[in-house]
C-alpha cells in the first residue's frame, strides 16, 4: 500500500494514509472555503471528517487539522480539546478569505499496520 489523494475540483479533497509518512507528515492538498476569482465560486459548506482505511475496526493513527492564514510562514495545528478519532465529521465554519486548511498525519501520530482517511467534502 501506498498514502494517496483523491479529490474531485467540485466535491471533495481526501488523503488515505497506511505507510508511515515522511519527516513532514502526509496532507491533503490545501482547500480554501472563498476562492476569490476562482471559476468555481465559494464553497457553501466545508465539513472535515475523518474514516477509517479499512474495514478493520479501530485506527491509533492520531490525524491533525490545520490551517494557514495569508502571510503565514507556516502551517498551524487547529486546536481541540480532544484529539480527531474515526467517525469525526465536522463544519469548518471560518469562510474568512485567503485562508487554507489541509488535513493529514504527522509522521509521530502514525501506527504501523492501520489506515485512515481524512480530508473535506463540500
Amino acid at each position: 500500500m501506498a498514502n494517496s489523494k483523491n479529490s474531485s475540483p467540485n466535491a471533495y479533497e481526501y488523503a488515505t494514509i497506511d505507510t508511515l509518512p515522511g519527516a513532514a507528515g502526509y496532507w491533503t492538498n490545501p482547500v480554501s472555503i472563498r476562492r476569490g476569482n476562482s471559476f468555481l465560486g465559494d464553497i457553501p459548506n466545508l465539513y472535515f471528517s475523518v474514516r477509517e482505511g479499512v474495514e478493520d475496526g479501530a485506527t491509533a493513527n492520531i490525524p491533525t487539522l490545520q490551517f494557514k492564514c495569508a502571510g503565514d510562514p507556516q502551517w498551524t495545528d487547529y486546536n481541540t480539546t480532544d484529539a480527531f478519532v474515526v467517525g469525526d465529521r465536522l463544519k469548518i465554519e471560518s469562510n474568512a478569505a485567503h485562508v487554507q486548511w489541509r488535513a493529514g498525519v504527522k509522521a509521530a501520530d502514525f501506527t504501523v499496520g492501520d489506515s485512515i482517511i481524512v480530508g473535506f467534502d463540500w
